[in-house]
C-alpha cells in the first residue's frame, strides 16, 4: 500500500463559488509560478483573501498544465512550534495518515518529486496557508524542500514575510470600491436580502468604505442583513466610540477557521503574535487619524480637497509615541510615562515589523513613506490603548495631547521659516498630514482648557495661506470660528490670537464671498477692540483716522473696504504696513503691502497704480516666499488689464498659471487668475470693437473663451463651496457681459455650457485658460492605426487579443494557458482563430497586425515573457 495521495489537485479542496476581483494579483502570481520563483508568499492582513486568492491561483495553473498542487494548512499549529511539529503536519496532509510512519518525511519529498514519462522532474506547487505564527520553523522547513525537490515551488500565505533569501513578496491589497460593494451584494443576497435599489446601492457603498475593501469584514457586515436594514448596519460603523463591529459575532461556525468569526478575533490573531514593544507603539498609533481608504476613491470633503497620501512620517511618529525626553517641556510631557516605555531610536524598527505583519499601512511615495491604521484596526488599538490607563495616567489623553501639540509646533516652525525652499513641501505635507490637522483641531475643542491650541492651529493655517493651497477655504474657516467661540468661552479677555483669529475669519469670509459674514465679523471686531460707541462711530466715519486696533484688524478692515469699492481702503492698509513692520511681522507686512497694492489697481488711476504695483512685485519678490510675490503678480496683471496693457498681462497670467497655480495644484488662486484672463479677454474685445477695422472672427472666438471659462469657474467655485465677491465679481459679471453683447443668447449658453461641464479635479478650466479645449480630446496623429488594421484586429474577440499580444510577445501556450486560467487546448484553438482571422502563418507575424496604441502592452508582456533559469530578457537592457 502506498503513502501517496492522488496526483492532480492533491489536497486542494473544491472551488467555491463567490471569488471577485484579484486579476492583478492572479497575473503576478501566475507569471511568478511560471518563472524562475521558487517559493512566493502573499502577504497581507487576516481575512484579506490571501487563502483562496492562492488557491485560485493555482487552479489555474492546474488546469493549464495539470501541474500537480498540494494545500497544507498550519493555522492550527500552536505558536511554539518546532520544525519536526511542521513537517508531521504536511506529513499528515499529503499521505494516507494509516501508511505514514517512520519514512513520511522521505514519502512526503518523493510526493513532491513527480517525474514524467522521460524520468524528468515535473513541477509541482505546495500551497502552506498560514505561516505567521510559525514562522522560524516554517521557513527551516521551506528551505529544506526546496533545496531536495527540484521542481518545487511553494506558495505561502503569511501576514508577515517567511524571510527565506530569495521569496517573492506579493502583497494581497483591498477590494476595490466596485469589487467590495460587488462582494457585499453576492453574501447579502445569500441571507435573503438582496440589494436592489439604489438607495440601498448607495448605503451598501458607504458600508464597504468604513471596512475598507477588507473581505472578511465585508462578509461579516453583510450577514448583519439577516438581522436588521442596512441603515443601521451603517449607524454601526461611525468609527468613534459608538462603533459596534467589533461586537459583530456572527461568522460562519463551520467551513471557516475560528479567528475569523468576527473582527475582533481576526486583529487579535496578529497583535498577539507581536511582542511588547510593538503592540506599546500599536496602541498608541491610535491617536493619529485612522489611515486613507485603500482601494477606493479618493474622498473629497465639502470642498474640493484631495489627499495625496495620508498617515503620519517618521518624525510624527517618533515625537508622539515615543516617551518624552528631559528635556522637552512640561506642556509637551503632560504626565508621567507608564513603565514600559519606547525610545525614539526603537521606533522605525518596530514601525517597519508591524508593517511586516500586517498591522499598520504603509504608504510609500517618491520621496516619503507615511504610516496609518485602517479604521478597524484604528478601533481595536484604541480599545487597547485605553486599557493602558491607570489611576495615575490616563493614556488617551496623554497621547493625544502629545498629538495636537505636534502639530501645532510643526505649523508655528512652518510660519516662522516660509520660503521659496520650505513653501511647497510644506503644502505638501499639510496635505498628507490633512486628516490629523483636523484630528488635532477637533480633540482640542472637546477637552477643557485645550480650545487655545485648536485656535492657533487654525490661524497658522490660514496665516500659511493654506485654506487656498489646498482649496479647504470652508472647512478651516468653520475650525477657526469653532475654536475662537470656544476659546472665547474659556476666556474672553481680547488678546493678539483673538485679534489674529478674527481678521482672517473676516478674511476668509471675504474671499469666499461670504460679504454678510465678512461685515458681522467686523463689526464684531469693532464691538470687541473699541468699546464705546463714540469710538466705532468715528472710526466707521473716519476709517483713515488710526483708532489704535491690532494691525490685524487694520489689514482686514483695508481688504474689507476695498471689497466694496471704498478707496479709503488705501490709507487703512497702509496704516496696518506700518503696524507690522513696527513690531516686526514681515509677513503680515508683505500681505498688507499686496493688498494695498490690489487697492490701488482696483481703485486709483492706472498710472498711478501701475507704477505702485510694479515697486510693490520687486519689493516682495525679494522676500524669497512665492506665495506672496504671486499676490503681488496679482496686483499688477490687474493694473496692467486697467491701463491697457493685455499683452503684458496676459503673459503674466499664464506665468501664474504655470508656475505657481499648476505646480500647487492651488485652485482658489488658479480661479482668481481665470478671471484676470476673462477681463483682459473683454478689454481687448471691447479695445478691437473700438478700431476702424475690427476682427469679428477674433473677437466672437474671444467672447466665446469667456463664455466657456465664465461655465467653468461657476463649476469650480460651486466645488469649492465659494462665490465670487467684492470687486472680482464686478469685473467679472462686467466680462461676462461683454460676451454676451458679441454672442447671440444660444452661441452664448453653448458655449458657457461646455466650459460648465470642465472636471475641476483635473484642473480643467485651468488648461483651457492656457489654450487647451474642453471640446476635442483628439489622439495624436501618430498613434491612429490605419483603417484596414482596426479591421483586421477587430475581427478577433477580447479573448483572442489578449492571447495575440502573449503570444506575440514569445509566450509558449502552456504558459498563456496558465496565465488565463485555461487548458493549453484551449490556447491552441485561440491560436488556430487567430491566425485564420489575421491571414497569417506564424507567431512573428502577429506583430504587424496589433495596433500601436497596445505597443506599449506588447513591451510590458515580452519583458515579462517566462524565462529559463539564467535567460536574460530580449528587448532589455541589463548591466
Amino acid at each position: 500500500m502506498t503513502a501517496k495521495r492522488r496526483e492532480g489537485l492533491g489536497t486542494l479542496p473544491v472551488a467555491t463559488a463567490g471569488f471577485v476581483g484579484r486579476e492583478r494579483e492572479l497575473d503576478r502570481i501566475s507569471t511568478s509560478l511560471l518563472g524562475t520563483a521558487r517559493l512566493v508568499t502573499l502577504i497581507g492582513s487576516g481575512g484579506i483573501g490571501k487563502t483562496r486568492l492562492a488557491e485560485e491561483a493555482v487552479r489555474r495553473l492546474h488546469r493549464a498544465r495539470q501541474t500537480p498542487v498540494f494545500l497544507v494548512r498550519l493555522a492550527r499549529l500552536s505558536k511554539d512550534s518546532t520544525i519536526d511539529a511542521v513537517k508531521e503536519t504536511i506529513a499528515t496532509t499529503l499521505l494516507d495518515p494509516v501508511a505514514a510512519g517512520a519514512s513520511a518525511w522521505h514519502d512526503v519529498l518523493k510526493t513532491l518529486s513527480s517525474q514524467d514519462a522521460a524520468g524528468r522532474y515535473r513541477q509541482s506547487v505546495l500551497v502552506l496557508d498560514n505561516c505567521e505564527h510559525v514562522l522560524d520553523a516554517v521557513g527551516e522547513v521551506i528551505a529544506e524542500l526546496l533545496q531536495s525537490v527540484p521542481a518545487l515551488m511553494v506558495v505561502a500565505t503569511s501576514r508577515e514575510p517567511i524571510g527565506w533569501i530569495d521569496e517573492q513578496l506579493i502583497a494581497v491589497a483591498p477590494l476595490s470600491a466596485a469589487q467590495s460593494l460587488e462582494l457585499f451584494k453576492q453574501r447579502a443576497a445569500l441571507t435573503g436580502h438582496p440589494i436592489t435599489t439604489a438607495d440601498e446601492t448607495a448605503i451598501a457603498k458607504q458600508i464597504c468604505r468604513h471596512l475598507h475593501g477588507h473581505p472578511l469584514y465585508i462578509r461579516l457586515a453583510a450577514a448583519r442583513t439577516f438581522y436588521e436594514p442596512l441603515p443601521l448596519i451603517l449607524q454601526q460603523l461611525s468609527g468613534d466610540d459608538r462603533d459596534m463591529r467589533m461586537s459583530w459575532e456572527h461568522g460562519p461556525r463551520v467551513g471557516a477557521d475560528r479567528r475569523h468569526r468576527s473582527i475582533n478575533d481576526v486583529i487579535a490573531w496578529s497583535y498577539d503574535l507581536c511582542d511588547d514593544k510593538e503592540r506599546l507603539l500599536f496602541d498608541r498609533l491610535s491617536k493619529f487619524a485612522a489611515g486613507p481608504d485603500p482601494g477606493f476613491e479618493v474622498r473629497e470633503r465639502d470642498v474640493d480637497m484631495t489627499v495625496r497620501a495620508g498617515g503620519a512620517d517618521l518624525d510624527a511618529v517618533e515625537w508622539i509615541c515615543a516617551d518624552p525626553s528631559p528635556d522637552e517641556d512640561a506642556d509637551s510631557r503632560c504626565v508621567g510615562s507608564p513603565q514600559l516605555s519606547l525610545r525614539r531610536d526603537e521606533i522605525r524598527g518596530l514601525l517597519d515589523r508591524l508593517v511586516e505583519k500586517s498591522l499598520v499601512e504603509v504608504h510609500i511615495s517618491r520621496t516619503a513613506a507615511r504610516y496609518s491604521l485602517t479604521e478597524s484596526l484604528h478601533l481595536f488599538a484604541q480599545q487597547r490603548l485605553a486599557q493602558r490607563s491607570t489611576d495615575a495616567i490616563d493614556e488617551p489623553d496623554r497621547m493625544a495631547r502629545r498629538h495636537r501639540r505636534y502639530y501645532l509646533n510643526k505649523l508655528e516652525q512652518a510660519r516662522n521659516d516660509s520660503t521659496a525652499t520650505t513653501e511647497q513641501p510644506f503644502i505638501e505635507w499639510g496635505q498628507a498630514s490633512w486628516d490629523n490637522i483636523r484630528l488635532a483641531v477637533e480633540s482640542s475643542l472637546a477637552v477643557p482648557g485645550e480650545a487655545q491650541i485648536g485656535l492657533r492651529i487654525a490661524v497658522d493655517l490660514i496665516a500659511l495661506n493654506f485654506p487656498f493651497s489646498v482649496s479647504a477655504i470652508v472647512t478651516i474657516r468653520r475650525w477657526a470660528e469653532t475654536a475662537l467661540a470656544a476659546a472665547r468661552a474659556q476666556s474672553s479677555e481680547p488678546s493678539d490670537l483673538y485679534a489674529a483669529a478674527s481678521a482672517m475669519i473676516g478674511w476668509l469670509a471675504m474671499n469666499a464671498g461670504d460679504t454678510e459674514g465678512a461685515r458681522q465679523m467686523l463689526d464684531e471686531c469693532f464691538v470687541r477692540y473699541l468699546p464705546e460707541p463714540g469710538q466705532r462711530e468715528h472710526a466707521s466715519a473716519s476709517p483713515e483716522d488710526d483708532a489704535g486696533l491690532p494691525p490685524e484688524i487694520d489689514f482686514f478692515w483695508g481688504i474689507w473696504l476695498g471689497h466694496i469699492n471704498d478707496v479709503r481702503s488705501i490709507p487703512v492698509l497702509e496704516r496696518a504696513v506700518a503696524k507690522f513692520h513696527a513690531c516686526g511681522d514681515s509677513k503680515g507686512e508683505y500681505l498688507s503691502q499686496n493688498g494695498r497694492a490690489l487697492a490701488y489697481a482696483f481703485l486709483d488711476a492706472p498710472d498711478k497704480a501701475l507704477v505702485v504695483c510694479k515697486e510693490n512685485l520687486q519689493r516682495v519678490a525679494a522676500s524669497g516666499m512665492p506665495r506672496i510675490a504671486f499676490f503681488a503678480e496679482l496686483a499688477l496683471a490687474t493694473a496692467q488689464i486697467k491701463a491697457g496693457q493685455t499683452d503684458e498681462a496676459l503673459a503674466a497670467i499664464e506665468h501664474m498659471l504655470r508656475q505657481t497655480v499648476i505646480p500647487a495644484r492651488n485652485r482658489f488662486s488658479g480661479m482668481r487668475v481665470v478671471c484676470l484672463r476673462m477681463w483682459a479677454l473683454a478689454r481687448i474685445i471691447n479695445d478691437e470693437r473700438a478700431s476702424d477695422g475690427p476682427d469679428k472672427p477674433r473677437i466672437t472666438a474671444l467672447a466665446k473663451e469667456i463664455a466657456q471659462l465664465a461655465g467653468g469657474v461657476k463649476t469650480l467655485n460651486d466645488r469649492l463651496g465659494i462665490r465670487l465677491g467684492g470687486m472680482f465679481k464686478v469685473e467679472t459679471v462686467a466680462a461676462i457681459a461683454v460676451a454676451r453683447e458679441v454672442l447671440s443668447p444660444d452661441e452664448f449658453r453653448t458655449a458657457q455650457s461646455q466650459g460648465a461641464q470642465l472636471r475641476p479635479e483635473q484642473d480643467a478650466v485651468i488648461m483651457l485658460a492656457l489654450g487647451s479645449s474642453p471640446t476635442t480630446t483628439a489622439a495624436p496623429t501618430e498613434s491612429v492605426p490605419p483603417k484596414e488594421t482596426f479591421t483586421v484586429w477587430n475581427t478577433l474577440s477580447d479573448a483572442e487579443k489578449e492571447v495575440a499580444i502573449l503570444a506575440a510577445a514569445g509566450w509558449p501556450n502552456s504558459a498563456i494557458g496558465a496565465r488565463r486560467g485555461t487548458a493549453t487546448k484551449t490556447v491552441d484553438a485561440q491560436m488556430s482563430s487567430i491566425f485564420h482571422k489575421l491571414t497569417i502563418n506564424s507567431r512573428e507575424e502577429i506583430i504587424r497586425a496589433i495596433p500601436s496604441y497596445e505597443q506599449d502592452r506588447l513591451t510590458q508582456e515580452q519583458a515579462r515573457r517566462p524565462r529559463r533559469q539564467g535567460e536574460k530578457p530580449r528587448g532589455v537592457r541589463t548591466t
